[in-house]
C-alpha cells in the first residue's frame, strides 16, 4: 500500500463556508495567481491511496549499486493495483472511494 498528501489551493466557491469567508475578505496582490502570503484559508489536503501486489524483488547489495547490472532480475509487474482518494458523503464522514487501474 502506498500514499501521498498534498496541499492543493481549492476553487473559492468549493471552500467551506468559514474558510471561503476568510478567502474573501483578502485582497489579491496579482491577477494570475495567488502570491507567497495569500494561499493562507485557500489549502485543503488532497489524498491518493494505492494498494497493489508484487512479487518479492531480491537484490544482492551491489546490484542496489548499480555495480552488477548484468545479472540483475527484472522488476516483477505490479498486479491487482487499485488507486484511490477519499470522498466526503454530506453527512461529514470520509469513505474510501477505490478504482481499478488501467495498469493491472
Amino acid at each position: 500500500m502506498s500514499t501521498d498528501g498534498k496541499g492543493i489551493v481549492v476553487r473559492q466557491q468549493d471552500l467551506r463556508e468559514a474558510t471561503r469567508k476568510k478567502a474573501e475578505a483578502t485582497t489579491h496582490k496579482l491577477k494570475a495567481r495567488l502570491s507567497k502570503g495569500e494561499k493562507r484559508n485557500r489549502k485543503r489536503m488532497a489524498t491518493v491511496a494505492s494498494v497493489y501486489e508484487v512479487a518479492p524483488h531480491l537484490r544482492t547489495a551491489e546490484q542496489i549499486m548499480g555495480q552488477d547490472e548484468s545479472t540483475a532480475p527484472k522488476r516483477p509487474k505490479v498486479q491487482n493495483k487499485r488507486v484511490g482518494q477519499p470522498t466526503s458523503d454530506p453527512g461529514g464522514s470520509d469513505r474510501g472511494d477505490v478504482r481499478r487501474s488501467r495498469a493491472s
